[in-house]
């Protein structure tokens, strides 16, 4: 007696459907773009207190364009999106190039979201050229410090174009405003030999709009921990780019809104670096700490 057929398995097909966190989610991803984790600071910058009010409004006004969507779209059984309701209101010519708008602009938010992970990701992680480390430092901002450590290096006369040793970060900085530099050093052995750096800069100007410390050029701020010859030194300590007792250096300006990079390249070897300000308000005129001995450690912005 012949055994019947086996019975195929059951077809295993893909649901068309999206449920409510489907919905959730694609609606967030929509919401979220590069712009909201890149434009918060430069708010703040720009209008100071009145930054979250400017962000609720901006968040209202996305919430009318996206309340015109539910409407539009309640009004159509089958798929398609802004593609079907150019259609139906303009024509296939107007959709048609809808259709392509979509696809640019997507391709372009993915790019801006790439671009504003990886400066972000900057903000946390230096680029390191060879000589500096990151080490662990109790007494150093969330215990850690940037140290090229004294190996006797001679002093350098002059900034290098394309340096060996050297570090970089990223930030946020608007066009037209003056920041004063201020960074928290400490020399290995208190040693005025081993205190001083040149800071670089790349959309760098001054006044007037003319290019200065640029990165990949010859010029650059001059950072010497030590206030004047023979002040001597005392662990950590704030100083700017100025030299001599009480003389405050000339403050930068940047040529366009937005992420800004610094390179802070040795000119002499031995020095540690825990903090970089950039101030255009707060400390445009007065350091965050003093000179010598200094415990300050202040509340990280970018």
């Amino acid at each position: 007696m012949s055994k019947p057929p086996p019975t195929p398995p059951a077809r295993v097909t893909l649901r068309r459907e999206l449920g409510r966190w489907d919905l959730t989610a694609i609606g967030v991803n929509q919401v979220i773009g590069g712009a909201l984790f890149a434009q918060p600071s430069l708010y703040a910058a720009s209008v100071g207190a009145w930054s979250p009010w400017l962000v609720a409004a901006t968040g209202f006004a996305s919430l009318l364009i996206a309340l015109s969507f539910a409407e539009v779209s309640s009004r159509f059984d089958a798929t398609g999106g802004p593609y079907l309701y150019m259609r139906a209101a303009f024509g296939r010519f107007a959709a048609f190039e809808m259709g392509w708008m979509l696809w640019f602009t997507r391709a372009a938010s993915w790019a801006a979201v790439i671009n504003v992970l990886a400066t972000s990701l900057a903000f946390y992680a230096p680029v390191l050229g060879s000589g500096w480390t990151i080490e662990a430092d109790a007494t150093a901002a969330d215990g850690s410090k940037l140290r090229h450590p004294n190996a006797g290096g001679p002093k350098l006369a002059a900034p290098l174009a394309d340096p060996v040793n050297y570090f970089e970060l990223s930030f946020n900085a608007l066009a037209g405003r003056p920041y004063r530099l201020w960074m928290r050093g400490k020399a290995d052995s208190n040693n005025w030999a081993n205190d001083s750096v040149f800071v670089q800069f790349d959309g760098s100007v001054d006044s007037n709009g003319a290019p200065i410390w640029r990165i990949h050029s010859t010029t650059a701020a001059d950072f010497n921990l030590e206030d004047c010859s023979g002040c001597g030194l005392a662990g950590w300590g704030w100083q700017d780019n100025g030299w001599g007792i009480g003389t405050l250096g000339p403050v930068v300006y940047f040529a366009a809104d937005g992420p800004q990079t610094i390179r802070v390249q040795t000119r002499e070897d031995g020095l540690a670096i825990d903090q970089i300000v950039l101030s255009s308000v707060t400390y445009l005129n007065s350091s965050p700490g003093p000179l010598k001995n200094d415990t300050t450690i202040l509340t990280r912005t970018q």
